[in-house]
């Protein structure tokens, strides 16, 4: 599988639910799933443009052909957009025909690190660790945003 464009919030769904000998069966097993993702490996990440170099020499324009070789970016660039963060879990309590839906939320802002387990009017801190332990049926991941780069001279004060 192959995305063309990553999308700024990805919705995993976990089929819990099948039909076994006639009846409804809900499927308890664990299935790992990671705070970060990384879908670099599943995103067509555009490849550098091909330039020839002897060509650019010929015309005196070699400096040029270099900086847009490193203004095009590559894979770096590419894998740095495809970073995502677990940032909700929603687990289903109960059996196959009834129940009601829970979910683990990360915080946000500067409780991004803060966990919550959130079901009906209950509501309570949890650590990463018991949210990555459990049963999930939908998982949210929002794309990490890379923090831009700080120029040379944004980092050296003169006084």
């Amino acid at each position: 599988m192959c995305l063309v464009q990553l999308p700024y919030c990805l919705c995993l769904h976990i089929g819990r639910v099948e039909w076994l000998g006639g009846a409804l069966n809900k499927r308890g097993e664990f299935v790992a799933f990671p705070e970060t993702l990384n879908m670099a490996p599943y995103s067509a990440v555009q490849q550098p443009k091909q330039v020839d170099l002897m060509s650019l020499v010929g015309e005196g324009r070699l400096r040029a052909g270099l900086s847009a070789l490193s203004a095009e970016g590559g894979a770096a660039g590419g894998e740095a957009a495809a970073l995502y963060r677990l940032s909700a879990a929603v687990l289903h309590v109960g059996g196959p025909r009834s129940g009601h839906f829970a979910t683990y939320r990360r915080g946000n802002g500067f409780e991004a690190k803060r966990w919550w387990y959130t079901s009906d009017t209950l509501v309570h801190e949890v650590s990463v660790q018991e949210v990555l332990r459990c049963a999930a049926y939908m998982l949210f991941y929002e794309r990490v945003r890379p923090e831009p780069a700080m120029s040379a001279s944004a980092n050296s004060h003169h006084f």
